[in-house]
């Protein structure tokens, strides 16, 4: 199993999972058979977290990308300017010799277009029942948080929800709004998100399985 140790003055171990690497983090004199132990431990919990581990992001040498919470199938085709349509399948049109670089940044302009008109729709729609101010909004690469809230309430949000499905979505978006009244994650503010959608944590459990 590849590992990396973080060695620190905790008095434990402990591992996590970042970014599909495993991180076992360790007080600075526990030598590394003990840790490897430890690791075969929890060899289960390990190799299930890294199996449901999914990379964010457009890859071109993969076939498929995961999109509003299901799997289309990439196909590139040469044409004479470059444009994205997606129905069942994510059809990319290119110009001969454009780079992949170039590729994944205007695919993923074009996802962020869609995003970007879905999230404003929504907040519209929370920022009505919540009876606020319809907030300003980014679409920014952020990755470990889906979104945030400012104590301005300005709200940003993740380019790479558009891997997750509109349920999933809906819910961030709420989460960040219900912040505009309750700058915290107290029983009031998870109050405000049951009022307005009752099944918030399935949507929670179904995105993380």
């Amino acid at each position: 199993m590849n590992y990396k140790i973080k060695r620190t003055n905790r008095k434990t171990l402990a591992i996590s999972i970042v970014d599909g690497e495993v991180i076992v983090r360790s007080p600075h004199l526990v030598p590394v058979d003990i840790i490897e132990g430890f690791l075969e431990s929890k060899r289960d919990w390990i190799e299930g977290k890294l199996k449901s581990y999914r990379p964010v992001g457009l890859d071109l040498t993969q076939d498929t990308l995961r999109y509003l919470g299901r799997d289309i199938k990439i196909k590139r085709h040469i044409s004479s300017k470059f444009f994205v349509d997606i129905a069942q399948d994510m059809n990319i049109y290119v110009p001969k010799g454009m780079s992949d670089e170039l590729i994944i940044k205007k695919t993923e302009a074009y996802l962020k277009s869609i995003l970007e008109k879905y999230i404003e729709s929504r907040i519209i729609y929370y920022a009505k029942l919540l009876q606020i101010k319809i907030p300003p909004f980014k679409i920014r690469r952020y990755k470990r948080i889906h979104g945030r809230c400012s104590s301005k309430h300005e709200l940003a949000f993740n380019l790479y929800l558009y891997h997750e499905n509109l349920d999933f979505i809906d819910y961030v978006v709420l989460h960040e709004c219900a912040h505009i009244l309750e700058f915290n994650h107290s029983s009031r503010f998870y109050d405000i998100i049951y009022k307005h959608m009752p099944n918030y944590k399935e949507i929670i459990h179904l995105n993380k399985a």
